[in-house]
């Protein structure tokens, strides 16, 4: 399942380790979503509690409830979880090297190893991405498509730039869906399994983006496309088989939501709660959510100006086989866009770039590598597509400058307003003209949140300004290494059972332990 050689691992890392010179610095700028993901992570770890309101920011604009008297919270206890292995590696070394006082959780030694524990994920899941590439492409093909999933689209920013967000993970999770639906349909993952590992990944899925649930679709169709043959045919003891494991994925997905029922019932006092504020929903009178045009031609974030490979993608899945992988596909998809159509914040609000697409990464990069393998077959077909995604990345990083930089109307890009082209345009020339201003540091961010290389150019400055950035080395190279050593076929049933194991002991520790 990795899909790297023994012998190219070694040159991967380094690549890596060089990005995160070049590119990682995870912000500092704690507002909304990363600060409540941090809490709820942070809370009940080090406090003992779930008292969120000194920590989340905009903390102001929060009631707290009349019943518990805590600060509610919309944002999903999966993203937490996710990060907290590596919170917890932060906090045995810091009690260890510094003692107990030091450990407080806000040390940049923690946001260390989260912000790099994050970015690990969204890169296991462009390998992952790559892997399944493979299915349907030649090596050197798969490789680019990986490449361009990473540098190419707003993943880049999330990875490098703000991994204190929930998209890597969403992306991580829906990378192994996908590939397991895959081998699960080829016989590769005997079908007993397919139950407990699907039902799994979208419990966790929704667990970390509600906008996940809608991977339903997987298990959903791939049962059905077992099932209704069985029926036809009156092979009952297949038709138990299947409806056996429509069961299991239930109760796996369920145990997977345990831990957001108990954040509810101690922020709340109830057990289940509406989790999405119902004012980011547009109200419409017809069943076309009104915002889906939005997604792709709106100069605000729409794809086609802010991540055109995405388009692609989505074109070349009508070209998928077999047919049922198809069907599966574009049905995800158009479940997708269809809840993102109906967002009011559909542009993102203050994230960015297109970052509700970034879970979508995988099922994408499969319609990229279909739709351009008879080209890439050409010499000169090879040469164009090479040639495009090198503008593609230069594009991003352009976008990604001119955001960070503010060299755009910032309240008009928040509110999801049209923006024209000239602020691209201008942008790219400013940088023709001064290539060194990629190189500034980030306006409103503390240096030792800047990316390594920035710090160099800017120094001197002390040693510690580049404490994150060595700790990420450290976390993902290691993450990586074992990674290739541990991701093969036969380990996900395991690898679904440790998942749901830790999920049920966080489900204890918030209901009962604090």
């Amino acid at each position: 399942m990795s899909g790297v050689r023994p012998r190219n691992v070694g040159l991967l890392v380094l690549l890596v380790l060089c990005s995160i010179f070049l590119f990682f610095g995870p912000t500092d700028n704690w507002s909304w979503d990363p600060s409540f993901y941090y809490a709820q992570l942070r809370s009940p770890i080090i406090d003992g509690d779930l008292d969120l309101s000194q920590e989340v920011i905009p903390a102001e604009q929060l009631t707290p409830h009349p019943v518990t008297g805590l600060v509610g919270s919309v944002w999903p206890m999966g993203v937490s979880i996710s990060w907290s292995p590596f919170f917890l590696a932060a906090h045995i070394v810091t009690l260890a090297t510094s003692g107990r006082q030091a450990a407080d959780g806000l040390t940049p030694m923690y946001i260390a190893a989260v912000g790099a524990g994050s970015a690990l994920y969204g890169l296991m899941g462009v390998l992952i991405t790559y892997r399944i590439c493979r299915m349907f492409a030649r090596r050197d093909l798969a490789a680019l498509s990986a490449c361009l999933v990473l540098l190419a689209t707003p993943l880049f920013f999330y990875v490098y730039r703000q991994p204190l967000m929930g998209h890597t993970i969403g992306m991580l999770v829906v990378a192994l869906l996908l590939y397991s639906v895959i081998q699960i349909q080829q016989d590769r993952i005997p079908f007993r399994y397919s139950g407990l590992l699907l039902g799994t990944l979208v419990g966790l899925s929704t667990a970390t983006r509600w906008i996940g649930a809608t991977t339903g679709v997987f298990p959903a169709l791939l049962f059905l496309m077992y099932l209704i043959p069985a029926l036809r045919q009156r092979d009952w003891p297949q038709v138990r088989a299947v409806i056996r494991q429509m069961l299991i994925a239930g109760l796996a997905a369920s145990m997977m939501l345990l831990p957001q029922l108990a954040l509810w019932h101690r922020l709340y006092d109830q057990w289940l709660r509406v989790p999405v504020p119902g004012q980011l929903f547009t109200t419409r009178t017809t069943w076309l959510p009104p915002y889906i045009p939005h997604l792709f031609v709106h100069t605000n974030r729409g794809l086609l100006y802010w991540a055109p490979l995405l388009v692609v993608g989505m074109i070349g899945l009508f070209r998928v086989q077999p047919i049922k992988l198809r069907v599966i596909l574009l049905s995800y998809l158009a479940a997708y866009c269809y809840v993102l159509g109906s967002f009011v914040t559909w542009h993102g609000g203050g994230g960015y770039g297109a970052r509700y697409f970034i879970e979508s990464l995988p099922v994408l990069a499969v319609g990229f590598v279909v739709l351009l393998r008879d080209v890439w077959s050409m010499r000169w077909g090879r040469l164009v597509i090479i040639g495009l995604g090198g503008v593609l990345i230069m594009h991003q990083l352009v976008l990604v400058t001119i955001v960070e930089q503010g060299w755009l109307p910032l309240q008009a890009y928040y509110t999801g307003e049209p923006l024209g082209l000239r602020y691209q345009w201008d942008g790219l020339s400013r940088l023709v003209e001064h290539p060194g201003d990629l190189l500034l540091p980030r306006p409103k961010i503390a240096a030792p949140h800047q990316t390594a290389i920035t710090n160099l150019v800017t120094g001197p400055h002390p040693w510690t300004v580049y404490q994150i950035p060595l700790v990420a080395c450290v976390v993902i190279g290691c993450g990586l290494i074992a990674y290739h050593y541990l991701a093969r076929l036969r380990f996900l049933p395991l690898l679904t059972g440790l998942i749901i194991a830790y999920m049920l002991s966080w489900f204890w520790f918030l209901l009962i332990a604090i």
